[in-house]
């Protein structure tokens, strides 16, 4: 079957089914760029420079009060499992 048969087919189909295979086919579509972006990303790379900028950041978290405020709360749930 050519591209021209399925293009025939699709416009003799409901706009329902119409739309159904629009929303497959973007699946499909987002499905392969978001696979193709992930197998691009150097993963050791970007874990270098992660590991770099957290010992740059280092001395801040650990001294700046504006940046620690919130660590009082680190030994509180964030999700309270009795409700």
């Amino acid at each position: 079957m050519s591209k021209l048969d399925i293009i025939e087919e699709i416009k003799s189909l409901s706009r329902t089914e119409q739309e159904e295979i629009y929303d497959l086919l973007t699946r499909l579509l987002q499905d392969d760029y978001v696979r193709n972006v992930l197998a691009s990303i150097n993963w050791e790379e970007e874990d270098r420079k992660m590991q770099a900028a957290a010992e740059i950041m280092l001395s801040e978290y650990l001294n700046d009060p504006e940046l620690t405020i919130f660590t009082a709360l680190d030994g509180e749930d964030i999700l309270d499992e009795s409700r």
